[in-house]
């Protein structure tokens, strides 16, 4: 499968701008106006980069930054799967540590579930579900 990153950012519309007009990414999903946008390089219709309301992590129940409730991940590497469970307990059998269950949230479109590597960086299972989808 393939890896990807989502920044979680504080400003997004400055970000947004950044990423669009001065690096010359395309939007694949998403808006200025939004939460969340996957970038594409030009001429690519497959998403590069994603970007992240920094504030809507806490949508995902037990999602703690190992710094302490003042503290948030800048960073979110991302595993994208066909079957967020199955790998769920293909990782945990390999000694992966998880921050809870996998969980639907129809907000954000998909099925994930979230870890840490030993260095602390956030890591995601993810799994596009259809709208209204429910946990």
């Amino acid at each position: 499968s393939k890896l990807g990153a989502r920044l979680l950012v504080r400003d997004f519309h400055a970000v947004f701008d950044f990423y669009r007009d001065r690096i010359g990414l395309e939007v694949n999903w998403g808006h200025r106006d939004g939460d969340y946008v996957a970038f594409n390089a030009p001429g690519d219709g497959n998403p590069c980069l994603a970007i992240f309301k920094r504030a809507r992590m806490p949508r995902y129940r037990g999602y703690v930054h190992p710094g302490g409730a003042e503290a948030s991940d800048h960073v979110v590497l991302i595993i994208p799967t066909d079957d967020v469970d199955r790998d769920y307990a293909e990782f945990g059998e390999r000694g992966v540590v998880f921050m809870g269950e996998p969980q639907t949230i129809p907000e954000w479109y998909m099925r994930c579930v979230y870890f840490r590597d030993p260095e602390g960086n956030l890591l995601e299972l993810c799994q596009a579900e259809e709208y209204g989808a429910e946990d």
